[in-house]
């Protein structure tokens, strides 16, 4: 048996902030471009209270009404709901844990019938719950459910843009990141129809744990982001998804065939970061199809960042506009409308890396 994406949705909010609005906020100053140092030229950002009600709960359901309202499938129907939330704001600045956004989730949507859980594993978040979600399918233990993630993550922008102390800060990444919600539905894949997840496989290298850290700030309120920039991208930390790519093929006995592939999706970090994946790659297993992103005009959204990619692609919400120029090396936006394989890698604090081997169709117009 395999699985499929049966419905696809994702969130971002109306207010845009660009990365020169941002390094003019800093309390200290800093000298850097940031959009030319990260290829992020703006990203979507909450609405400030009191003004607006934008939290992770609120992304989150609203991702997960719109799936649910492009799905075959009713409330009552799903046989399990998976929040995947990195942040967990929900009326008001604190987090919360109880009850789980999952079970509200449940309770707001109509899934009342739905077990329920929330699962945190950092921007692999959504990822490893469409893995935990297939190999449940798999066993027979349900048949359909959701998979769900709202991300209000731009409160380390905040903190940061208060603590930021130079260009070598490790908080510097914290002002790379947007607000974003994402949610799928999945079920068994239809023998007569290509859409399918292939393969999902995912890994945990512990070396490099602490590259990644976040947690309340010291000197203030609010939370905070500690990046080494220049030790993710070495390449004994790029080399852990291809390697378990390698060890999952000759384990199953497949090939790596490039051709079978439309289109690359990593997780949206910076520029440089999402070519140093593609890289990683093509050195350690083969020829990469070409690189999608959605990294200049979101940033990076956390555990939401490789289906909103996904999702902008398949909706055509990434074609060229004047504004909104592919940056080099992007593939063409343009689709012919029919299915797309498409060949997700996910890169995650932990250190987490993984990938799925995905065929899915565009949505009716």
């Amino acid at each position: 048996m395999q699985t499929r994406i049966e419905s696809l949705a994702a969130f971002v909010p109306d207010t845009v902030v660009t990365s020169a609005e941002l390094i003019e906020a800093l309390d200290r100053p800093v000298r850097v471009d940031l959009a030319a140092l990260t290829g992020i030229r703006e990203r979507r950002v909450r609405r400030p209270e009191p003004e607006g009600t934008d939290d992770s709960y609120a992304f989150a359901l609203r991702a997960a009404r719109d799936c649910l309202a492009r799905s075959r499938y009713r409330p009552q129907d799903l046989d399990v709901v998976v929040s995947a939330s990195i942040t967990r704001l929900h009326e008001g600045p604190r987090m919360r844990w109880e009850p789980s956004f999952a079970a509200l989730l449940c309770r707001e949507t109509g899934a009342l019938s739905a077990l329920h859980f929330d699962l945190s594993n950092a921007c692999a978040g959504m990822f490893s719950g469409v893995l935990v979600l297939d190999r449940m399918i798999k066993a027979g233990l349900v048949r359909t459910g959701m998979v769900v993630s709202g991300e209000c993550v731009t409160t380390i922008t905040d903190t940061a843009l208060r603590e930021i102390t130079g260009l070598r800060d490790e908080r510097l990444a914290s002002l790379t990141v947007g607000d974003s919600g994402s949610a799928v539905i999945m079920d068994a894949a239809d023998d007569g129809e290509p859409d399918r997840l292939h393969y999902i496989e995912q890994m945990t290298s512990g070396a490099f744990a602490r590259l990644c850290l976040a947690g309340p700030s010291g000197p203030n309120t609010g939370m905070s982001m500690f990046t080494d920039s220049r030790a993710l991208h070495d390449t004994s930390v790029m080399e852990q998804w291809p390697a378990l790519h390698r060890a999952f093929l000759a384990r199953t006995g497949q090939l790596f065939a490039p051709r079978d592939f439309d289109h690359l999706i990593a997780h949206q970090v910076s520029r440089s970061f999402i070519d140093r994946v593609k890289e990683a790659g093509e050195k350690g297993i083969g020829p990469m199809p070409p690189m999608l992103s959605s990294l200049e005009r979101y940033g990076n959204t956390a555990s939401n960042s490789l289906f909103l990619t996904l999702h902008d692609h398949l909706t055509g919400r990434d074609r060229p506009t004047e504004r909104n120029r592919p940056t080099e090396g992007d593939c063409p936006t343009e689709r012919d409308g029919g299915p797309s394989t498409y060949l997700v890698v996910s890169c995650a604090s932990g250190f987490v890396a993984g990938f799925m081997a995905l065929t899915i169709s565009p949505p009716e117009r």
